[in-house]
């Protein structure tokens, strides 16, 4: 399991979609903040973590794409 570690404020700009329930009537950065605090202790038992806020969806699928192969055997 891979963590893809964003920040609230690029994943807020990221997702630009107002259907997302969890988001609807809120400010998407507070909310996905507080998403964030209640869920990050699960995300941190994932087996490697990526910081992806400074790299572009090619950038982090390469980086997902390198630890499959150099830790899942692909």
């Amino acid at each position: 399991v891979i963590y893809l570690v964003v920040s609230p404020a690029v994943a807020a700009r990221r997702i630009r979609d107002e259907s997302r329930p969890l988001l609807a009537g809120h400010d998407p950065v507070t909310r996905l903040q507080d998403l964030l605090n209640a869920r990050e202790s699960w995300y941190r038992l994932a087996d490697l973590e990526l910081a992806v806020d400074d790299l572009s969806c090619d950038l982090a699928a390469e980086g997902v794409a390198s630890a499959a192969r150099q830790y899942g055997g692909w």
